[in-house]
């Protein structure tokens, strides 16, 4: 058997793990309070986002309804304190609906419920 036949499927299937590796989305997990921020009993929300993906937020009138939002967790190995996430009012991600937000810094978006429609979260340099 020539060498050439040999290597030829172990080069690719190293390229294809490769590839297969890399791809693998970094998801990161936010806690929307859906309760307004002065209220004395506190209700939350976890949803999981992935990183750099604009993700549409569902609820009622096309968005979730928030008064903070709090990245909790980092499901894989990403610093978590590399992460900061902005929140949009429209599904586009082009009208703002929070300043941009860290594990250290959570939005506080407002005292009452506010509606936000999607958010994205991505890594920055620390």
């Amino acid at each position: 058997m020539n060498l050439t036949n040999i290597l030829t499927p172990l080069l690719a299937l190293t390229s294809l793990t490769t590839t297969a590796a890399s791809s693998i989305p970094y998801t990161i997990i936010l806690t929307f309070q859906t309760s307004p921020g002065m209220a004395p009993i506190k209700t939350h929300s976890q949803i999981p986002i992935q990183v750099n993906k604009l993700a549409l937020l569902d609820g009622e009138a096309g968005g979730l309804r928030a008064s903070a939002i709090n990245i909790t967790s980092v499901t894989s190995d990403l610093d978590i304190n590399t992460i900061e996430c902005r929140a949009y009012q429209d599904t586009d991600g082009v009208v703002p609906g929070s300043a941009p937000f860290t594990v250290k810094n959570p939005a506080m978006l407002s005292t009452q419920i506010v509606n936000e429609s999607s958010v994205l979260c991505y890594v920055v340099e620390i």
